[in-house]
């Protein structure tokens, strides 16, 4: 009898264990879709932030964003754009690793990072990053960039000029130039320009 009743106890805890998991998963889902849609309200502040050129308030609300989904490419990338802004530039570097870390495709990650290494005169590093850009796939964009947004008499942006990502290349051909012309190496800085 020892032997029937331990079978059925074993049997009573797998059918508890069987309608316990579905409402665990629930639960799991909850808490995965509340942290998602605060790391996205989060994520929506900080844009509002960076347009007020309020840097240091995106900043800790982006950390936040990525506290809360830890795979949140853009706002790696956003955090990276706002550690340049507070010249931050080691800060940024880590950002653009991790982003081309989840996403080995981000051709404005990429851009961004190869540009920061430019400006750090740091040229050898920037032209393999700008090589690496030129290879990436570039049949789709991800981000639009506004070029000139002076304010209109309502004091709303007045978009003056876009751009997409598929025009990225003659940015790339250009800074590639430059930082041949900073190394000294004349002929290849030409090609680049022609390039571009």
């Amino acid at each position: 009898m020892p032997v029937k009743s331990f079978l059925i106890s074993l049997f009573s805890l797998q059918l508890l264990c069987c309608f316990s998991l579905p409402a665990q998963i629930q639960e799991n889902d909850r808490v995965y879709s509340s942290k998602f849609r605060e790391a996205d309200r989060l994520y929506q502040m900080a844009q509002s932030e960076i347009d007020n050129q309020h840097f240091d308030q995106a900043l800790q609300l982006l950390n936040k964003v990525v506290y809360l989904q830890a795979d949140h490419t853009e706002g790696y990338h956003q955090r990276a754009l706002v550690k340049e802004a507070l010249k931050d530039a080691e800060g940024a570097f880590v950002d653009y690793a991790i982003v081309l870390h989840l996403d080995s495709s981000y051709l404005e990650a990429a851009f961004n990072r190869a540009k920061l290494r430019y400006q750090q005169e740091q040229y050898e590093l920037a032209i393999k990053g700008f090589r690496q850009v030129l290879r990436m796939p570039n049949n789709e964009t991800r981000a639009i960039y506004f070029k000139g947004t002076p304010l209109n008499s309502n004091g709303q942006p007045a978009m003056d000029a876009i751009t997409t990502g598929y025009h990225i290349q003659g940015d790339v051909y250009n800074y590639l130039g430059l930082s041949y012309h900073a190394l000294y190496n004349y002929d290849s800085a030409i090609i680049s320009f022609n390039e571009a």
